[in-house]
């Protein structure tokens, strides 16, 4: 679980904290425009699916991958409300599921 962790979880966490200061430049460039903060989920966090069908979609621990999509929810609502007074705004997309050509 450590390294889904490390990419789902604290990848975004320390990439924000890195470029903070850039986002709440940009956010007070021009009145009325902001810069934001997109993280992205997934789907699987929130429903609960039969793991055979996230199976199909998935290849291993399933259990790590759900918890650490629901800790980037998380966060992303926890620097949005730590980040608010100072202007990027955060959101953070729910794909189902992504089918890549083979």
């Amino acid at each position: 679980m450590g390294s889904v962790f490390t990419t789902n979880t604290s990848g975004p966490f320390f990439v924000t904290a890195a470029f903070l200061e850039l986002l709440v430049k940009g956010a007070n460039l021009r009145k009325g425009e902001t810069s934001s903060v997109i993280t992205i989920s997934s789907a699987v966090s929130r429903i609960g699916l039969p793991m055979n069908v996230v199976r199909l979609f998935l290849s291993g621990s399933t259990f790590a991958y759900r918890v650490t999509k629901a800790d980037v929810e998380r966060l992303n609502k926890s620097m949005g409300a730590e980040f608010a007074d100072q202007g990027p705004s955060e959101s953070t997309l729910l794909p189902l599921a992504v089918l890549l050509p083979s």
